[in-house]
């Protein structure tokens, strides 16, 4: 009788943690949801970007823009160097393994 009280004690105490931890599961869930919704909203693309800030701002914006498109130019202009010079040492090194073979 003991035994059969024990297993039933240990059967609902494991039934109600599972029923918790999945309470908190969804709750936690719903938060991420709500916070998530609340990011989407804050992200959402305006019509003019600092539209309404002051000239100073706006200046400061347009050379940003500018620094950032001059920026991206360099790295990519490098980016094309280091492919080339990687492509050249791919043909040096299968050269050199054609010559080794020989």
């Amino acid at each position: 009788m003991m035994l059969l009280a024990g297993i039933i004690l240990m059967g609902w105490i494991l039934i109600r943690r599972q029923i918790k931890a999945r309470y908190r599961q969804n709750a936690q869930s719903r938060n991420d949801h709500d916070f998530a919704k609340t990011l989407a909203r804050a992200d959402k693309p305006r019509a003019i970007p600092l539209a309404s800030a002051p000239p100073e701002t706006q200046r400061w914006q347009a050379e940003m823009l500018d620094l950032q498109r001059e920026l991206k130019a360099e790295l990519d202009m490098k980016i094309v160097v280091v492919q080339s010079l990687i492509r050249q040492a791919d043909e040096k090194i299968s050269q050199l393994s054609a010559l080794k073979q020989q």
